[in-house]
């Protein structure tokens, strides 16, 4: 009997171990934290300015936590919008940034994700213009962009 409550209590401190080891990590690596984090909470991470931005160790985002293959030093054309312009619930190269880079043979920077608006814009423009675009494309979703900015702005 006695040989079990220590096995089971060993158990319980390893148990215990592990979990603050990897809390200790995940504090200190955003790529623990990433991977320790649930899948339909993996995309989306904390924000200062923006409140959320895509997670740089996401599938298909840059280091910016953008959908795109890279960043680049400069683009030509900047794309900034919401879950529209994000491509939510198409493949990566459908998105329509991606496809208007194909079409045009210029290199087009997505800086969008789900549940941007106008007020987000405006941080969005200012931090792609480092990118020194020829042309900013700002997409606008009327169904939704300004009760999401009365609920982040006001609320």
């Amino acid at each position: 009997m006695r040989g079990w409550l220590f096995r089971g209590l060993g158990v319980v401190l390893a148990l215990v171990l592990c979990e603050l080891v990897l809390t200790l990590g995940a504090r200190l690596s955003p790529r623990i934290d990433y991977l320790l984090r649930p899948p339909w909470n993996r995309i989306a991470v904390d924000d200062p300015q923006l409140g959320v931005r895509g997670s740089e160790f996401a599938p298909g985002h840059d280091a910016n936590g953008f959908r795109n293959p890279e960043v680049p030093e400069r683009a030509e054309i900047l794309a900034v919008g919401d879950s529209m312009t994000y491509g939510y619930a198409a493949a990566p190269g459908d998105s329509w940034p991606r496809q208007l880079e194909r079409l045009l043979g210029r290199r087009v920077y997505n800086m969008s994700f789900g549940g941007y608006s106008p007020w987000q814009y405006e941080l969005l423009v200012e931090r792609g213009l480092e990118l020194d675009p020829e042309r900013v494309v700002v997409a606008l979703f009327v169904g939704n962009e300004f009760s999401e900015s009365y609920r982040d702005v006001w609320l």
